[in-house]
């Protein structure tokens, strides 16, 4: 069982849900040329240097990261969604059931989004 973030196949035999999201923000100096916009689209940033998480470091963060800038035309808020992945056939006891349970009905921090996989989603208007 594992929560991650990004968007990961399942392999054949396990189970995925993607249960919420936390936006994704770009920090800018202060002199940037967009430094003074309430938001950013990525698609702004194209010709800029960006950093990002080494693969190394966090491996499905850097994921994520690589995602929302392949998806680069999308205005911000940009959402990082989380996974949770288990094998049913090898997680038959009430203690995996109980934690899946429990990640799927769980409240997220303020600021994250519940996604349809959540048991308690609401579409936002």
């Amino acid at each position: 069982m594992a929560i991650t973030c990004g968007l990961i196949p399942a392999p054949e035999g396990t189970a995925n849900e993607v249960f919420c999201a936390e936006p994704l923000l770009v920090g800018l100096r202060p002199e940037h040329r967009l430094a003074g916009r309430p938001a950013v689209a990525l698609s702004d940033l194209a010709h800029d240097v960006l950093g990002t998480m080494p693969e190394d470091l966090f491996p499905a963060w850097s994921l994520s990261q690589r995602q929302a800038l392949e998806a680069a035309g999308i205005d911000p808020p940009q959402l990082v969604p989380f996974t949770l992945q288990w094998n049913p056939d090898r997680a038959h006891t009430m203690a995996v059931a109980r934690f899946v349970h429990a990640t799927l009905t769980a409240e997220p921090p303020d600021g994250w989004r519940t996604l349809p996989d959540h048991l308690h989603h609401r579409e936002e208007p």
